[in-house]
């Protein structure tokens, strides 16, 4: 009796929910506004950080539970712009869309439901001339709306008052890292049987920091979705030595950041952006492409030395040692990167205008 109720009220809900989503599709049609709406990933503020010194738009908003205010403005936007696929589709009919994928680039396969609901009125950016193939299938997008733009949050690598300015505030924040040698561990996550986010290594975080030497210092930058309820790892912090800085966005601590470790992750491509030395520690490598699968043929591609067996001796030797090679961050970088040149902000707001069917309103105060 108990599970005829539960299934009833969630039968009534789904209904509830669906009406009120067909009567903000009609009204917002009815009462189109010329307004675009910018919905960032959950936790991150990339497309406000992109975005808001330069257009003049009041609504940046998450993709998490909205208010029925911010639904209403959604569904009347002429444009949305997103970057965490195809939200609140359901609540918008007829206005157009441009998608920003989260990452520079993909290193490993980029599969999200939400993007089944992409239709022909998406336009969705990709960061080189090479991706537009991936992404136009990753995310069922027209081959022809998938554009070589650029990613937006790429172009505050090309100026370096930026640059400085949140290196600064990372050292004015953390003035025990100032004139240290800084290694940023940054690996993404996995995922178990149970769907629970982890991450796992056989490096021994405890001899490691042993083997560091005073001017050396681990940052750990763990996946978010490790970092939430349930999520496991075996990193622990050590003796001011290991530091975990989880509150930190990742672009900044890649600017203080003097060696770079990772895998997967797509931080990889702002890596090379940046022209920061990388060593990737790719234990599973062979697994992680049976279990979740790789975008590019990663040991023939990478840029940087791979790590396939390590020992923490042998990992702070390669730390040490890394450098960057000029001639094959070049080559990954005109593959890879091409169209993120420090101009994809400007190429967004030019698909905006288009959209719009008039020219967007810029700051006064910052030429786009």
């Amino acid at each position: 009796m108990r599970a005829f109720k539960d299934s009833k009220l969630r039968v009534w809900v789904r209904r509830k929910v669906t009406l009120k989503s067909w009567l903000l599709k009609v009204v917002g049609r009815i009462a189109r506004t010329d307004e675009v709406v910018f919905i960032d990933v959950p936790g991150l503020n990339d497309l406000y950080k992109s975005f808001y010194p330069v257009f003049k738009s009041k609504y940046f908003l998450y993709n998490r539970k909205l208010n029925f205010r911010e639904e209403f403005r959604i569904a009347r936007a002429k444009v949305i712009v997103s970057s965490c696929g195809a939200v609140k589709r359901e609540v918008n009919w007829g206005g157009r869309r441009i998608e920003l994928w989260h990452a520079s680039g993909a290193i490993k396969k980029i599969r999200n439901y939400s993007y089944a609901k992409i239709r022909e009125d998406y336009l969705v950016a990709a960061p080189s001339q090479y991706l537009c193939q991936l992404y136009s299938s990753s995310f069922g997008a027209v081959a022809d709306n998938v554009l070589a733009i650029g990613h937006p949050k790429t172009d505050k690598y090309y100026l370096s008052s930026v640059v400085e300015q949140r290196s600064g505030f990372i050292f004015k924040k953390y003035p025990q890292l100032r004139d240290k040698k800084l290694y940023l561990f940054a690996p993404t996550f996995r995922k178990s049987l149970n769907g629970i986010a982890y991450y796992s290594t056989s490096i021994d975080f405890h001899q490691l920091a042993d083997r560091l030497k005073s001017n050396e210092v681990v940052i750990v930058k763990l996946h978010p979705l490790v970092l939430k309820s349930m999520g496991q790892h075996n990193i622990p912090e050590v003796n001011n030595k290991i530091v975990h800085l989880p509150e930190e966005h990742i672009d900044d601590l890649l600017m203080v950041a003097n060696v770079i470790v990772s895998d997967y992750s797509s931080i990889i491509f702002d890596s090379v952006l940046l022209k920061k030395p990388i060593v990737s520690l790719a234990e599973d490598i062979d697994d992680y492409q049976m279990s979740s699968g790789l975008a590019l043929d990663y040991r023939v591609e990478i840029p940087f030395t791979i790590l396939e067996k390590a020992s923490d001796e042998f990992l702070i030797q390669c730390l040490r040692a890394a450098k960057v090679n000029e001639r094959r961050y070049e080559d990954f970088s005109l593959k890879y990167l091409d169209a993120c040149d420090g101009k994809s902000v400007k190429r967004v707001l030019k698909c905006v205008s288009q959209l719009l069917g008039k020219d967007v309103m810029l700051s006064k105060s910052v030429k786009c």
